[in-house]
């Protein structure tokens, strides 16, 4: 079970792109609602206010909103990456939830549902078996006895009431119930009497072996018939390389393009293997089958791939004043705290790749508050904040987050 939809409409904040809203009446609704107010946002149920900007972390997003006001309305909204700051992706609306894990009414998950979603199952009856059960047995006695512990005696009865499965679990008969309507793909075949077989109409990749002549003649042929062509790519130079190359061509496409408009739509992630699917007009071709090249690849993510050279804002907000921490460049110093400095008047950028990482020293540091203080200028120019650290003889240097 989950929070019914009506309580969930109840208790969120959605703010629009373009539209007006008082900034302080925002504020006032998310204290409300919950939210925390800090220096910096890094995990969900927290806001931080600097200046015009107003970031949020809603519990139903992966990331956090960054919110720009134009005195009373929104200039723009979008999604942002925690660690370092940078955007990820405008939006066109911003839905901001609270923690409801404890809200009274609850529906079943299937009811949020559009109508024609499909049910995937490996075995619908083990399924279906899987949920009466659940619901016969209840909560664990574990789970009851570290939700009990420590409680007053009003809170005991609270909890045990919310702790009632009629609350929070769904019957079997119930889930057949709210199930049926859907269509179903069922993997297993014990229990089933269904045959039904699904059609993909998508075909491999061309092979072009760098015949870009016979490349061009595709995606001229394809874009004729209503296709909609993209190329894949990990590096942004091979995007433009095949771009200068269809442009030497002359390729003329539907609807023609001129030579400043895109030939394709590029794609900054690859696959392993192009196709096209002919049921949704769209043509994937990758840059490595072009040119004939082998493509290796991993199952390890990004973040993996690259390893963790700096901190999160939430292991620097960890950090208080004196705290050794090591500079990758300068060597061991004492964290100053979070400061901010006049983008035109702060010392020049440390060398680049390398200025803005520091790790900690030992395991000195625990939770601690280092609110930036406002330093020099007028108040009427930009400020950037920055992480100060100190060294022998009262030397700093100044790294920007």
């Amino acid at each position: 079970m989950v929070v019914a939809q009506q309580q969930l409409n109840d208790n969120s904040l959605t703010l629009t792109d373009g539209q007006t809203a008082d900034v302080e009446q925002v504020l006032k609704e998310l204290r409300e609602l919950g939210f925390r107010e800090v220096d910096y946002v890094y995990e969900p149920g927290q806001f931080a206010l600097r200046g015009s900007i107003l970031d949020v972390f809603s519990f139903s997003h992966e990331y956090p909103f960054r919110i720009d006001f134009f005195g009373n309305d929104i200039d723009s909204i979008r999604t942002f990456e925690v660690e370092d700051q940078l955007s990820k992706e405008r939006c066109q609306q911003a839905t901001i939830v609270p923690e409801m894990s404890m809200a009274q009414q609850k529906a079943s998950l299937l009811t949020f549902l559009p109508s024609d979603a499909i049910l995937v199952f490996r075995n619908y009856d083990f399924t279906r078996e899987a949920i009466e059960r659940t619901f016969q047995e209840g909560f664990s006695t574990q789970a009851m006895k570290e939700r009990l512990e420590g409680a007053t005696e009003m809170e005991a009865k609270q909890i045990e009431l919310e702790m009632q499965r009629d609350t929070l679990l769904t019957t079997g008969s119930q889930f057949d119930t709210l199930a049926q309507p859907f269509r179903h793909i069922i993997f297993s075949a014990r229990g089933s009497n269904t045959n039904a077989t699904i059609n993909f109409s998508i075909s491999p990749q061309p092979l072009f072996h760098k015949n870009f002549d016979l490349l061009t003649q595709t995606l001229e042929d394809y874009a004729l018939k209503g296709y909609k062509l993209y190329i894949l790519a990990d590096s942004q130079k091979q995007i433009e390389r095949l771009n200068d190359i269809l442009t030497e061509k002359d390729c003329n496409l539907s609807p023609p393009t001129s030579r400043h408009s895109p030939l394709f739509i590029p794609v900054n992630k690859t696959l392993h293997e192009g196709f096209i699917d002919h049921d949704m007009k769209l043509c994937l071709f990758t840059d490595h089958q072009i040119f004939d090249r082998f493509h290796k690849y991993n199952l390890k993510s990004d973040k993996a791939r690259s390893g963790k050279v700096a901190l999160t804002l939430k292991e620097i907000q960890q950090f208080e004043m004196g705290d050794y921490v090591v500079h990758i460049d300068h060597g061991v110093g004492k964290f100053g705290g979070l400061v901010r400095m006049p983008i035109e008047t702060h010392p020049q950028p440390l060398p680049a790749g390398r200025g803005g990482t520091t790790s900690k020293a030992g395991n000195m540091g625990v939770h601690g508050n280092s609110a930036p203080p406002s330093q020099g200028g007028d108040g009427g120019g930009s400020f950037q904040e920055m992480i100060k650290i100190i060294y022998q003889r009262g030397d700093a240097i100044y790294v920007s987050i």
